[in-house]
């Protein structure tokens, strides 16, 4: 079991978002065990 921790910080104004997950390795293959969608459009923020 590994700990995923991702985030986006804006210490400016004060805020930030860290979706911790956990991926379990198993013999053939890692398995993430929560249901954060990491894909393009939700992990890239426009500016």
């Amino acid at each position: 079991m590994f700990s995923v921790e991702p985030g986006l910080y804006d210490p400016e104004n004060g805020f930030g978002y860290n979706p911790s997950d956990n991926l379990l390795v198993t013999k053939d293959k890692g398995i993430m065990m929560s249901s954060v969608p990491y894909t393009k459009e939700w992990m890239f923020l426009k500016l």
